[in-house]
């Protein structure tokens, strides 16, 4: 019987954003071997294709540090709906990813170059990703969306310090993140309508956002002191109880937003 996968997603998926419990002490450490992660990513092709064949990525808990997900250079990897809870994945690498409504809740990336991933709706709450480069850095042309997606994904206490990440934020939740001395430059922040995108409570000392669009975005008591936002563009920014002691925003445009104070 042929599943919508669609409905997978939504079904087997849809706890990566609601109802997993917090992350608790690690109690497991099976170590992933390379042929092992390549034998299990054909397998969640298989069941992503149909619910009844192939079997869906289970690795909370596993190390899979210093590993590869997919070919160099060969087709996006589909990890759509695959368990990473409190998986260790130090120094992982990845070209084209797509990783919607997983659930990587307490996991550990620090130090992982991961070029395209999709995070959508995924659940990184609690994630350590220190020191790591998603997305492609630097300038794109006017038609070219930024490389690494986390549309509505929450990164709630996540600690993204010295990352350089350039990405789309859309709906993304990132309440009190550790974000200290990351560079975001070139990404876009934006918030659909009833659902802003959020910084409220991060810890953002020393990041950097330069050349960023910042839509719609709320950063209510986030410690901003000494965050470059040089040449962004802001629009409907909440900023009340924010810290930007000693911010920078040379070159950046303002419009229908709210004083810090």
């Amino acid at each position: 019987m042929q599943i919508n996968r669609r409905h997978i997603l939504l079904g087997a998926g849809a706890t990566a954003t609601t109802g997993i419990q917090p992350a608790q002490t690690r109690v497991q450490n099976k170590r992933v071997s390379q042929s092992e992660l390549d034998d299990a990513l054909r397998l969640h092709a298989m069941w992503l294709a149909n619910i009844n064949d192939g079997q869906r990525c289970m690795f909370n808990g596993c190390d899979l540090s210093g590993l590869r997900f997919g070919d160099q250079g060969g087709p996006p990897t589909d990890l759509s709906g695959a368990d990473f809870t409190q998986a260790d994945l130090t120094g992982t690498e990845a070209d084209d990813i797509l990783i919607h409504h997983c659930s990587f809740n307490g996991a550990i990336f620090d130090n992982c170059h991961w070029r395209q991933p999709v995070f959508a709706f995924a659940d990184l709450r609690r994630a350590s990703a220190k020191q790591v480069t998603w997305g492609a850095p630097g300038p794109r042309g006017p038609l070219e969306p930024p490389l690494a997606d986390f549309s509505h994904a929450a990164l709630h206490d996540a600690d993204l310090r010295e990352g350089t990440i350039s990405g789309f934020f859309y709906g993304t939740k990132l309440v009190r993140a550790r974000l200290c001395h990351a560079d975001f430059s070139y990404s876009n922040f934006i918030g659909p309508k009833h659902y802003e995108t959020t910084f409220s409570g991060a810890q953002m000392i020393g990041a950097k956002l330069r050349h960023c669009q910042i839509s719609s975005v709320s950063f209510y008591n986030a410690n901003c002191t000494e965050v470059d936002f040089s040449h962004s563009d802001f629009s409907e920014v909440q900023m009340k109880g924010c810290n930007i002691a000693d911010a920078c925003f040379s070159n950046a445009t303002f419009e229908r937003c709210t004083d810090p104070r």
